[in-house]
């Protein structure tokens, strides 16, 4: 690929794509990181090399799941094999569960197999071998179903965000409400947002940490109405802290807001509350 003429490309440390475009939004800020994976060549271009969605590290090693996968596929005798990464509740932080239809194999055998290609950290800690993979209508496997197949309960997890701070400033006609949250790790609303690659939506962090915070900072505010100019830059993962900034002019009722974590802004945006005039 090349890139157009005035966008610039570069590479992080872990090879994901850095984007610097007159036509972005927070042009003069600095790349935007993507996910895309790629290596540059002398004359300018990069080649695309894959996303790193589905990667996640354990014990310090770096892995998509994806690649565990297909490589017990292309075991003899497997006709069919999925592997999930779950958190391990150690200092590896994740696991990666495989099953597999594969008649004749054993998970000692199987992870034999896999050693000449995956460092041991990263192999499967649990296997489970199945006459038929338990897919779903659209071919897969669900969360829950995982856990029944290998005997565990799904947990109720944390149901809210932990908050660490709140400050509510003024200045001439300015309000500004400042609230710091802790987002536990195991929180009930990143299940199924995504499997593998877990991030808070975006209708939790508008709910949860900026209308609910409106209310409870000025309780004169009649029910949201609707939402202006809202973008959301960057993911929120678990066990992730975030600030939020909401500031009200006056007894306006547009309020606008920004996320930020780790010092970067997640997401910003305007709440309008009332009815339209």
């Amino acid at each position: 690929w090349i890139p157009l003429p005035g966008i610039r490309v570069g590479t992080d440390v872990e090879g994901r794509m850095l984007l610097d475009s007159p036509l972005a939004d927070s042009a003069g800020q600095g790349p935007i990181v993507t996910p895309d994976v790629v290596a540059l060549d002398s004359s300018g271009g990069f080649e695309h090399l894959g996303r790193r969605d589905g990667l996640l590290k354990i014990g310090g090693r770096r892995i998509a799941v994806q690649e565990i996968e297909e490589a017990i596929r292309r075991l003899p005798g497997v006709t069919d094999a999925a592997a999930a990464p779950f958190p391990s509740g150690g200092a590896r932080g994740n696991e990666i569960w495989a099953m597999a239809a594969a008649p004749g194999w054993t998970a000692p055998a199987m992870r034999e197999a896999l050693r000449d290609r995956f460092d041991p950290v990263v192999l499967p800690r649990r296997f489970r071998f199945l006459e038929k993979l338990p897919r779903d209508a659209s071919g897969k496997i669900p969360n829950a179903t995982w856990l029944e197949a290998f005997g565990e309960t799904a947990s109720a997890g944390s149901t809210d965000v932990g908050v660490l701070g709140r400050s509510l400033l003024q200045e001439d006609d300015l309000e500004t409400c400042e609230v710091r949250f802790s987002v536990p790790r195991d929180l009930a609303h990143f299940r199924g947002h995504f499997d593998g690659f877990p991030i808070l939506s975006g209708i939790f962090m508008l709910n949860r940490l900026v209308i609910a915070e409106c209310r409870r900072a000025w309780p004169d505010l009649p029910p949201p109405r609707g939402l202006a100019r809202v973008k959301f830059r960057r993911p929120v993962f678990p066990s992730a802290d975030v600030a939020a900034t909401l500031r009200r002019r006056g007894r306006g009722r547009s309020i606008d807001f920004s996320l930020a974590s780790g010092g970067r802004e997640c997401a910003c945006g305007s709440v309008l509350f009332g009815t339209a005039a």
